[in-house]
């Protein structure tokens, strides 16, 4: 973390955590960034989320040292960042977790908030896409901007984003109607290319998200 004086703060919930990664107010940070690891880990791990075979790993395993990573970067570009962590399954670590979100930015406004997945399904998908609120103009923004970064940084096919409605998958995810949410999922792997250039690109994906980050918010 290239700012020494900058704090990172453990706050614990019931069901999830939250790490506040701080710069000094006299550094006057630009934004305020939210970041949801996908899915669930603690010592069940019954939420994994999607599974790699070619990875060894879920979700959740791949993105949680890449959500602490983009935070550090997050920092050293002057930008205050809050990291989201569920340790609770499904609805009952979704919602508190949700609600604190909600809480924290009727006090200080989030200008983006991120949900870090990877996706599977078959052998034969693959590829990059992120997924929004289809009523949200800037969360449209924000999702073609880190549909083109994510899918350039793992050399995978771009998919187009898409614009989640009332009734469809996930929409509950991104329907918080307060700021832009974008779930981004950086690629397939159930497929065994798109797994091997997950692997290949984790230690950097921090730095793509950051830049997709500083283009939405014209820095």
């Amino acid at each position: 973390m290239e700012n020494e004086t900058a704090t990172i703060e453990k706050i614990e919930y019931e069901g999830f955590d939250v790490l506040q990664y701080r710069v000094p107010e006299e550094d006057f940070p630009m934004a305020k960034i939210a970041v949801f690891v996908g899915h669930s880990g603690g010592k069940s791990n019954s939420d994994g989320g999607a599974y790699s075979k070619t990875l060894g790993m879920g979700e959740w395993t791949y993105n949680l040292p890449v959500a602490f990573a983009y935070a550090d970067e997050a920092v050293s570009c002057g930008l205050d960042c809050d990291v989201f962590v569920r340790s609770e399954p499904g609805w009952k670590g979704w919602k508190p977790m949700k609600d604190q979100l909600n809480k924290n930015h009727a006090e200080d406004p989030y200008a983006l908030h991120l949900m870090l997945h990877f996706n599977a399904y078959n052998e034969r998908f693959h590829g990059s896409f992120t997924m929004y609120w289809h009523k949200s103009k800037n969360g449209k923004r924000a999702a073609t901007i880190f549909t083109k970064v994510v899918s350039e940084h793992f050399n995978v096919v771009a998919r187009d984003p898409r614009g989640l409605k009332p009734k469809m998958r996930a929409n509950h995810l991104v329907k918080l109607g307060h700021m832009p949410s974008v779930i981004v999922e950086a690629a397939f792997g159930s497929n065994v290319d798109d797994a091997k250039k997950l692997f290949a690109g984790r230690d950097t994906y921090h730095e793509a998200l950051m830049e997709a980050t500083l283009i939405y918010l014209d820095f």
